[in-house]
This record gives structure tokens, C-alpha cells and sequence, in this order.
């Protein structure tokens, strides 16, 4: 878009003279302009809609057919990054502040054309970066998924290490310290796995890291030692790397130091590898999927299984048991839900079963019917006969699934919650979908994101001004602006970290430019009887990284009159 200078420009304004006036000053910039004129809801639907996307909305303030807040308010449900520029029939501060709580980058008078184009360029500009940071952050994803895959793959012996602790470990570097597979390392600490006394030598190794102080290269002889302490000598090259975006300690463990152990087993006779746990497996699969989504919008999905009475036999009846129903569970899993991409035992009582294909409606009916056939037979295993029932969570995977581990998690919790609420103890269905728990847990950043939403929009939120002591004796008055939701009572699915979580999330740039504009309002008003009041203004990591937020806050102090002295930001 930069090189060409080709802009895909959505209008909704009445004023059709000032529309061709504003498109006739683009072109004359030497822009491309293919435009897309709104005035009714179902066309701005249509609109949005459309696979070529928009770079830039210019929305009228007062428009008649369709009101801008309705306008940002459809472009936002759908999660698109369109930015707008708001205009107004004349300079009025109170339409700035409006626009800039609607989320506006510029907010232009009509007439001021070289402002106008100025908005136009910078606006253009700070879309241009973010869509090149999605991209590179979507490369570097596939990137980093890739090299896991061949470290996975890998002959020789690898670990990750971060802090202490391990972070990634393939499975041969797992066998060769006496684990059956890679999850059981994972985050065990390095220290655990060395004899006594070789740890002193390890220590210095065993540190948070920094990206200005790299570590040498190494090779280390040590004695390793495993779950049963067995003691055996090896040799491990030390070397500091970038592990999903931060520093990490490769140990490796040369292909001709491995002994034929560390080479992948077979599985015992009469055992489906499925029956193992194989949970890194079924989350790099996930991941996968999740990056397919993002670059060809393929959708996917996942099915949690539960199988409810598993550690109530192990308890009761003991771990052979345990395993032997879950081994004919298994079976029937197989037999009755075909057609899945990837599947792998989860942990001790779940199977998780990836699907090229998000018709829940099918994959849901399906698992309807493998619930009826387990509830319907008792499994004889041995001198025991067992009664049985599963529980299953659909999820879908898609390139607003934040990870493989978040997804799973959701299952979990929406089951529990289930659970909780008494759904699952009935003769009904025990077949749950994420998108038909309305109702369900909040935990998930979405939810928490939506809920942040309502507030905002609702204004269900409100500041508070907590004064601050001078310590060396100044004149002035400071405080510190507090966030304060209005709201007697959440929810008991809201958690207690709610705050916390919300400014973790993108909406937190929204909430800090309500603040903002709350704070500074009534500065004005303190300003009356104590002239001397200045601010402590709180502002998040999403602000900071902001490109918009500059050109906002001046417009948003230009508005409002506010002086640039009286305000300290600090870092949440």
C-alpha cells in the first residue's frame, strides 16, 4: 500500500459535495482511492463483509442515515482493524472528545484540508506498521514452530532451559535421563537431573539470562542422574538462544553420546501408542492449526474427552485397571469418531482429538452417539465390570485462538464448570461446544475482553483522584488517578485478577484513553479552587506500544485545554 499509494476507503458521511471534495484531494496526493459509500446497516454488513478489507473509514459525525457510533460500533464486533478519521461541520472540542472515546484517530473540521491529508498519511503509515508486525510475528511463529519440529526430530539430544528450569525437551534428551517422554521433564529444574557433584558447576548456567550479556558456547562434562538415581556420564554443549522470544539455554547432547535407550521405544505388545500420554504432541498440533488459521483462515476443532469414572477405578481397583478400561475406551473413541486429524491421550483421564473441519454440528452429533454407546454397555475388564460415561467439550481453532494450551484449558474449565453447575449429572446430553456456554467461565482472555468491553461502553466505570504526599516539601498537589468500576457485585465467574487480566488485553487502550479524558475534564474543574493540582496518570504495555496514542493525546489536551505540565504518566 505504501509503494502504490492504493487506499480502500470505506465512507460514511452525508455530506456528498465535502466526500468528492476529500476523495478529489486524496487523488490529487497521488492516492488510489477505490471507495465503498455506507448509508444503510445491512450495506456497512455487506461491506465489511468484503475479502479485499478496508485501510481507512471517514465517518461523519452527524450523518443521518447511519450514526458514526453505530459505524464503529459494527466495525469493532468484528474485530477489524480500520482506522477512521471522524469529521466534523466545524471545530468543536466537545465532538473530539465524543470521537476520541469512539476510538477516532483524527478528528478533522471540514475544510481543513491540509490537516486533513496529514491525518490521512499518518493514519496510513501506523496501519501499515501494525500489519507488518502481525506478519512478521506470524513468520516468526512458523518459523519458531518449524525449528520445534525439527528439534523434536532431532538425533541428537536437546533441551531448553530458562531460569533453571527446563522449557522444552525432546525425547531422546528425556530417555537419555531415564524419562519415558519428554512431559515429564518439563519444568523440572535443571538441578534435578545432576548428580551432586557436578551441580556447583551448573550454577552459574542456572541464572535468569539477559540479551546484553551473552553466555559462551560450552561443552560441560557432567553426571546425570535419573528418577531411579542412576548415575551415567555425559556431555552437554552449553549455548545461549532465543526460545520464543526470550533468552534460553540450549543443552544438547551429541547424537554419538546417546546410548540405545534414548532411541524411541516400541510400544509394549498389545498397547495402542493412543494409550500413552502424548500431551506436547496434541499442543503442537493445535499450534499448527492455529497458524494454518491465520495464514488461510482454515478453520479447525477440538474435541476434549473426558472419561468421568477413570480415577475412581484407579483409586479403587488400581492403576492396571485404570489403564485397561481406558485402552477400550480408547477403542470405541476410535471407531466412532473418524475422519480426525491428530489424537493423543491427554493426561490420565482425557483424550484430546483434533479435527481438519469446524462443523461442530456434525463432529457434536458424533460424540453424542460415542456417549450413548459407552453409557449404554458395562466394560468387563478382568474379574471387574465397570459403568462408564464421558464428558465432551467442542472448541473451535482459529486465528483468534490465543494458543494450543489456552484452547485445552477452556475445555477443562467449561467442563468443570459443568460439573459445577449440576449440567452434567442428568440423563441430558454431556456434549458441550465453547460457543454454547454463553453463560460459562470468564477465565479466558475473550470473555474477560468482552466483559472489559461492556464496561466501557456501558460506563460502568468511573476515577477516583488518591492523593500522594510530597516528600521534599513542593507546592503542588499530586494524585494518583485510580479506575474504578461502578458495579455493586460482579458475577461469581468474574475472577478476582479482572482488573489485573484487562490490561494484559488490547481493550486496556481503550480504557486508558477514557481515563485519560475523565482525568484531564476534571482537572479542569480542580483546577478552579486548586491550581496546582498535577496527575499521576497510570498507562498500560498496549498503550505504550501504541502508535496512535501521540497524536491522540495532543489532540486529546488540544480538546480539552488541558496543559501538558500537569500531567505525569507512569507505567502500569
Amino acid at each position: 500500500m505504501e509503494d502504490s499509494k492504493a487506499i480502500n476507503l470505506l465512507i460514511a458521511y452525508d455530506e456528498v459535495d465535502h466526500v468528492n471534495q476529500l476523495i478529489n484531494l486524496l487523488r490529487n496526493a497521488a492516492y488510489q482511492v477505490n471507495s465503498g459509500v455506507v448509508d444503510t446497516a445491512e450495506t456497512l454488513e455487506n461491506l465489511l463483509t468484503e475479502p479485499r478489507g478496508w485501510d481507512l473509514a471517514i465517518i461523519g459525525n452527524e450523518s443521518s442515515a447511519l450514526p458514526a457510533r453505530a459505524v464503529t460500533t459494527a466495525i469493532r464486533e468484528k474485530n477489524l482493524d480500520i482506522p477512521f478519521i471522524l469529521i466534523t461541520q466545524q471545530p468543536d472540542p466537545a465532538a473530539a472528545v465524543e470521537g476520541l472515546r469512539m476510538g477516532a484517530d483524527y478528528i478533522v473540521a471540514m475544510d481543513e484540508d491540509q490537516l486533513f491529508l496529514a491525518a490521512v498519511a499518518t493514519t496510513l503509515k501506523n496501519l501499515n506498521h501494525r500489519r507488518a508486525t502481525k506478519f512478521w510475528k506470524k513468520r516468526y511463529g512458523e518459523t519458531e514452530a518449524r525449528c520445534e519440529g525439527l528439534m523434536d526430530n532431532s538425533q541428537d539430544g536437546i533441551a531448553m532451559v530458562q531460569e533453571g528450569t527446563y522449557v522444552y525437551v525432546n525425547d531422546r534428551y528425556a530417555r537419555l535421563f531415564g524419562y519415558q517422554s519428554a512431559e515429564g521433564m518439563l519444568l523440572l529444574p535443571v538441578i534435578d537431573t545432576i548428580a551432586e557433584q557436578d551441580q556447583e558447576k551448573l550454577l552459574p548456567y542456572l541464572k535468569p539470562l539477559s540479551t546484553d550479556t551473552v553466555v559462551e558456547a560450552t561443552k560441560t562434562p557432567v553426571n546425570g542422574i535419573t528418577p531411579d538415581q542412576d548415575v551415567f556420564k555425559t556431555t552437554i554443549t552449553i549455548s545461549q538462544v532465543e526460545y520464543r522470544g526470550d533468552p534460553a539455554l540450549q543443552f544438547l547432547v551429541a547424537k554419538e553420546l546417546l546410548n540405545d535407550s534414548s532411541a524411541s521405544p516400541a510400544p509394549a505388545a498389545g498397547t495402542s501408542p493412543l494409550a500413552n500420554v502424548q500431551t506436547k504432541k496434541i499442543l503442537d498440533s493445535i499450534a499448527k492449526a492455529i497458524l494454518r488459521a491465520s495464514r488461510t483462515e482454515e478453520r479447525s476443532l477440538v474435541a476434549y474427552i473426558r472419561l468421568d469414572q477413570i480415577k475412581d477405578i484407579q483409586q479403587n481397583s488400581g492403576t492396571e485397571y485404570a489403564e485397561q478400561v481406558f485402552t477400550v475406551v480408547l477403542g470405541k473413541v476410535v471407531e466412532k469418531l473418524p475422519g480426525y486429524q491428530d489424537m493423543a491421550r491427554f493426561n490420565e483421564d482425557s483424550i484430546v482429538i483434533l479435527f481438519n473441519s469446524d462443523n461442530a454440528a456434525e463432529i457434536s452429533e458424533q460424540a453424542e452417539l460415542l456417549y450413548q454407546d459407552i453409557a449404554a454397555n458395562t466394560f468387563e475388564v478382568g474379574s471387574e465390570s465397570f459403568a462408564l460415561s464421558i464428558s465432551v467439550c467442542l472448541s473451535p481453532v482459529s486465528e483468534r485462538t490465543s494458543s494450543a494450551a489456552d484452547c485445552v484449558n477452556q475445555c477443562q474449565q467449561t467442563i468443570a464448570e459443568a460439573d459445577r453447575k449440576g449440567l452434567l449429572s442428568g440423563a441430558g446430553s454431556r456434549v458441550l461446544t465453547m460457543d454454547s456456554q454463553p453463560q460459562g467461565n470468564i477465565r479466558s482472555e475473550k470473555q474477560v475482553h468482552d466483559f472489559a468491553r461492556l464496561l466501557l461502553e456501558k460506563r460502568l466505570i468511573g476515577i477516583a483522584f488518591q492523593p500522594i504526599a510530597a516528600l521534599h516539601g513542593e507546592p503542588n498537589d499530586f494524585y494518583e488517578v485510580l479506575m474504578r468500576p461502578k458495579v455493586d457485585e460482579y458475577p461469581p465467574e468474574i475472577p478476582k485478577d479482572f482488573v489485573a487480566r484487562v490490561f494484559k488485553t488490547d481493550v486496556a487502550r481503550d480504557f486508558d484513553r477514557w481515563v485519560i479524558l475523565e482525568a484531564v475534564k476534571k482537572l479542569a474543574e480542580r483546577h478552579k479552587t486548586r491550581p496546582n493540582t498535577k496527575l499521576f496518570i497510570n498507562l498500560s504495555a498496549a498503550t505504550l506500544q501504541d502508535g496512535n496514542f501521540t497524536a491522540w493525546l495532543k489532540v486529546a489536551l488540544q480538546a480539552t485545554k488541558a496543559s501538558p505540565s500537569d500531567i505525569i504518566f507512569q507505567l502500569r
